[in-house]
């Protein structure tokens, strides 16, 4: 049997010069030289643990998260301005203070579950640890843009039977999940970096 060998990382890889079969990636992607398929779309909102909403007060408008000790994670294209879409389309973009910026979406999760600040994370993650009243969502009427989700291959070469399963059963178990929202709610996201 054919072994699949997975490495895990935010960073971004070449994957032709890196010589990989396929990599996962989120955001948009405009290189000509890739095989891009689209797996589906992730809904992120923001959160924070109780304790800390307590301690320094529950945002009431996009403005308040100014005020806010904020958890950014390094590849976030917006950096420091938090683009966020109103329950009647009204946008809003706020300048936020970060506290902390990690390059590594869970050392960013460890940091949110201790009551470090505030931060984005993708909804599918964040539901069970909200039911578990172990984090609240922040401003929930309001959303950050959803993350593409894609599988790239080298478009020079031969895409092996075991990465087309590997990609196929990554899918489905996304979609069983719920991981993906549906197209039709999703706004256009610009932003090409990976965020957990």
């Amino acid at each position: 049997m054919d072994r699949l060998d997975v490495a895990l990382t935010d960073s971004f890889v070449d994957v032709i010069a890196e010589r990989l079969d396929v990599v996962i990636r989120m955001g948009t992607i405009n290189d000509d030289r890739l095989i891009v398929r689209k797996l589906g779309m992730m809904e992120r909102r923001l959160a924070a643990t109780p304790d800390y909403l307590d301690r320094m007060g529950r945002p009431r408008r996009p403005e308040d998260l100014a005020e806010h000790d904020y958890l950014l994670y390094a590849h976030v294209t917006t950096r420091d301005i938090v683009p966020l879409t109103g329950p009647g389309g009204e946008k809003a973009e706020v300048r936020i203070r970060p506290t902390m910026c990690s390059n590594n979406s869970l050392l960013n999760q460890q940091a949110l579950l201790s009551g470090i600040g505030i931060g984005l994370g993708h909804k599918v993650i964040l539901d069970p640890l909200v039911a578990q009243e172990r984090l609240e969502y922040v401003l929930p009427d309001w959303h950050y843009a959803p993350h593409h989700v894609h599988a790239v291959y080298p478009s020079n070469r031969f895409i092996p039977l075991k990465v087309r399963r590997f990609v196929a059963g990554f899918a489905e178990h996304l979609a069983a999940m719920g991981a993906f929202i549906d197209d039709k709610k999703a706004c256009t996201s610009k932003e090409t970096a990976p965020a957990w």
